[in-house]
């Protein structure tokens, strides 16, 4: 497959109020995102996804990952320390993510960390005492 060199950003949104969860993890799966070798900013806004892709390991350029509003997504993937240069995560309304995986603490790169209307996720990372804040104390914001 030929490698599109210049894409750096790629935003995935729900395509219609219709579209099931199930659809939009399968459509997502079947990309080829090897095909974007310096995709430096991926955003999720309103996707079904239980499960962030594992497809999306080989992204290594990436420096910014965004979920907004994914309501079923249960986890951040603990293949995220795959993701060296990141260096921003935002995660907002993504309400069934109840903690954060312990190869945070890999994210060397990781500069900022912003963490909103996610109510038990953030009572976890809240600092010093939230159950998650070992994980993340090591990021600058």
């Amino acid at each position: 497959m030929r490698k599109l060199k210049g894409w750096s950003k790629m935003m995935c949104t729900s395509s219609t109020s219709s579209s099931s969860s199930e659809e939009e993890s399968q459509v997502l799966q079947n990309c080829c995102y090897s095909a974007f070798p310096r995709l430096k900013e991926l955003v999720f806004h309103d996707v079904g996804l239980e499960f962030v892709p594992e497809e999306f390991r080989d992204l290594l350029a990436l420096e910014s990952l965004c979920l907004y509003s994914c309501t079923q997504l249960k986890e951040v993937p603990e293949w995220i320390d795959t993701l060296t240069s990141l260096k921003m995560l935002e995660i907002s309304r993504c309400s069934k993510l109840t903690s954060l995986p312990k190869e945070m603490t890999n994210l060397s790169n990781l500069e900022n960390l912003e963490i909103s209307r996610c109510p038990i996720l953030e009572k976890r990372c809240e600092k010093p005492t939230g159950e998650d804040w070992r994980l993340i104390q090591h990021v600058p914001r």
